[in-house]
C-alpha cells in the first residue's frame, strides 16, 4: 500500500505542477489581443532537451517563467527539439528565466509498477523519485529544477541538459 501511495504522490505532484504551469501560461495570455503586455526587447528560444545524454520523450513540455510571472512554453518534438512561444507569438522578453521540463502524460501505474517505483526511491543508494516519463520530479517545477537561463535579444539556442543523478 505504501508503494501505491508513493506512486500516487509522484503522480499528484506532477498533476499539480502541470496545473500551476498551465495557470501561469493562461494568466500571461489573458488580455486584449491588440494590447501586448510587454513591448521591450525580445528574443526567440529554440533548443534541444536531453537527460542522461538521451533526448527526452516527444510530447514533453518545456516552460520558462521569469520573476514577473511572464511565461512561455513549447512542446518537445522528435529529436528532442523545442521552440518556446506565448499566446502573443514566439518573441519573449529578454531576461532571466527559470525552466521546467514535464514529460508527456503516462498510463496509470499498476500496483506492481508502483511498488517497484517506490522501492527504487527508498533504502541505501536510493534514486531520486522519477516521474512516469523518467525525468526526476524536481525538474517538473521551475522553483525546484535549478534550471536558469538568460534570454537575449534576437535568436537564442538554449539546450537543456538535465543532469544525471539529480
Amino acid at each position: 500500500m505504501a508503494a501505491l501511495r508513493v506512486g500516487r504522490a509522484a503522480s499528484n505532484l506532477l498533476t499539480r505542477t502541470c496545473v500551476v504551469s498551465t495557470l501561469a501560461l493562461l494568466a500571461f495570455g489573458c488580455g486584449e489581443a491588440e494590447e501586448s503586455r510587454y513591448s521591450g526587447p525580445g528574443g526567440t528560444v529554440t533548443g534541444k532537451v536531453t537527460y542522461k545524454g538521451e533526448t527526452v520523450q516527444p510530447g514533453s513540455t518545456v516552460s520558462f517563467i521569469n520573476d514577473s510571472g511572464l511565461a512561455a512554453s513549447g512542446t518537445v518534438v522528435t529529436g528532442g527539439t523545442y521552440t518556446l512561444s506565448t499566446s502573443e507569438g514566439n518573441q519573449i522578453p529578454v531576461g532571466t528565466y527559470k525552466a521546467s521540463v514535464v514529460p508527456p502524460p503516462q498510463k496509470e501505474l499498476t500496483p506492481e509498477e508502483a511498488m517497484q517505483q517506490a522501492m527504487k526511491s527508498q533504502g541505501p543508494g536510493a534514486q531520486p523519485p522519477e516521474t512516469a516519463g523518467g525525468i526526476p520530479v524536481k525538474f517538473a517545477n521551475p522553483e525546484t529544477s535549478g534550471l536558469l537561463y538568460e534570454v537575449k535579444e534576437g535568436e537564442n539556442t538554449i539546450n537543456i541538459e538535465i543532469p544525471a543523478g539529480s
